[in-house]
């Protein structure tokens, strides 16, 4: 079993925008994410990392960087997965990613595999309101078993009410 994401901006009016942000998805065997580089147009980031849409990239990472799973979480896996920076920081510091690839590993898309992925999406970015980067955070999934395909909305607000981000992750179940 494997799974593609795609993004849409709630905004957007056409088909799924491409992923204009500072993560950017590459092309390839499986699913795998890298930082865009700057174009050399003499903007302070020039040449750099592109940091023009720092909240959406720590969206991505928190969601989509796979998160060491437990001990104990299914005994007979022996690779619990894990980004290996989390082995570089302090003691007391949250792990980067979320649990969602465990979720993700359901064979189909239905309503239980949904609340465990927007339960587990929620736990993923509590961060932003602990660590006040915003006000609010909705997490909304949704299960169309028939299209096998499961929807995540996120929507992070700002202690003002503005919107400062909501995208819709479409994350699709396929057969190899």
């Amino acid at each position: 079993m494997s799974w593609t994401i795609s993004f849409r901006d709630a905004e957007a009016t056409g088909p799924a925008t491409p992923l204009d942000w500072d993560t950017v998805l590459v092309a390839g065997d499986g699913l795998a994410f890298d930082w865009a580089l700057a174009p050399l147009d003499g903007h302070a980031d020039s040449g750099g990392l592109v940091s023009r849409a720092a909240l959406a990239t720590a969206i991505v990472l928190s969601l989509f960087t796979d998160a060491r799973a437990p001990d104990g979480w299914r005994p007979e896996v022996v690779d619990r997965r894990g980004w290996w920076g989390d082995g570089l920081t302090e003691e007391g510091v949250e792990p980067l990613g979320s649990w969602l690839w465990t979720v993700l590993e359901n064979a189909v898309a239905d309503e239980a595999t949904a609340l465990a992925a927007e339960a587990e999406a929620e736990r993923a970015l509590a961060w932003l309101v602990r660590d006040r980067v915003a006000a609010s955070v909705a997490i909304t999934a949704t299960a169309d078993a028939a299209a096998r395909r499961l929807d995540l909305t996120v929507t992070v607000r700002a202690t003002s009410g503005e919107t400062l981000h909501d995208r819709t992750y479409d994350i699709l179940w396929r057969q190899v």
